[in-house]
């Protein structure tokens, strides 16, 4: 059986028409591509497609052009496949990780309060504010619990985020850049940034984490869980790291599209829609 490109020549009309279609506007936009890699102010996309003034809009253009080009011939053949695809393909790492930042915080901030209520330092000023005395049994319980839930829904979102980086470093090729690169120094420099930030991202958050298991072991056979003067400096080292993670992650997202673009692009191959 003859081929030509992808397709066979056996495919049904409607497919080879998809792939000359295909095949035509990666042609089309081949020339622009290098001028969108460019932070220009303005870009007219060829045959007839309407001015877009910002360049990152641009990029989403095509790039939907060029899905649902794609989708057309993938919609008939594989319709089981691409539900999966778009199933799967949800971000969950940011969805799953709002339940550790809200235990840990909480586990955190009761520390503090223990913390602030029992040194002799502080602990005039806060019964000038309120006396918690009588609560310090269950303030301190209470944040042994939170810091328990915490560990258990980050293994979520531990899980997770390391899928969502393993696909960026697939997308990205880095394996096989490492594999076949003569000059490791030289490859490492040209990582992409957004990639450098999911490593600092991932080791931020281990060191957090580390924080919060330090705390949990070292409560759990401890009376009413009381935490000691180590555990409370340790939940503050922890909730630092824990913001830090949160401020490099939200930078992903809303800085380099981790997550959504790859979302977007399969919500497009769901739909199946084309102009």
């Amino acid at each position: 059986m003859k081929t030509h490109g992808s397709i066979s020549n056996a495919c049904p009309a409607s497919w080879r028409s998809c792939n000359s279609q295909l095949t035509s506007l990666t042609h089309q936009l081949q020339p622009s591509l290098p001028s969108l890699l460019r932070k220009e102010n303005t870009f007219r996309v060829k045959n007839g497609f309407k001015r877009i003034e910002k360049t990152s809009i641009v990029r989403q253009y095509v790039w939907s052009r060029y899905s649902q080009v794609r989708s057309r011939c993938t919609s008939a053949k594989f319709p089981v496949q691409r539900q999966l695809t778009y199933c799967f393909s949800h971000p969950l790492h940011s969805a799953a990780i709002h339940f550790p930042i809200a235990f840990l915080s909480l586990s955190y901030c009761l520390d503090f309060t223990y913390g602030l209520a029992t040194f002799p330092q502080t602990a005039s000023h806060v019964r000038q504010v309120y006396n918690l005395t009588p609560y310090l049994g269950e303030i301190a319980r209470i944040s042994y619990y939170a810091n328990t839930l915490g560990l258990l829904s980050a293994t979520l979102a531990v899980f997770t985020g390391l899928m969502e980086l393993w696909a960026l470093m697939k997308r990205q090729d880095l394996l096989n850049k490492f594999q076949k690169s003569d000059n490791k120094v030289d490859t490492t420099k040209r990582i992409h940034p957004k990639i450098i930030w999911a490593l600092v991202h991932a080791s931020v958050n281990d060191m957090g984490l580390t924080a919060a298991v330090y705390n949990w072991w070292t409560r759990r056979s401890a009376a009413l869980n009381l935490p000691t003067d180590t555990n409370i400096l340790v939940s503050a080292v922890g909730m630092t790291f824990l913001f830090a993670a949160g401020y490099i992650g939200a930078g992903l997202v809303y800085g380099y599209g981790v997550g959504v673009a790859n979302a977007s692009e399969n919500r497009l191959l769901k739909d199946g829609k084309a102009e």
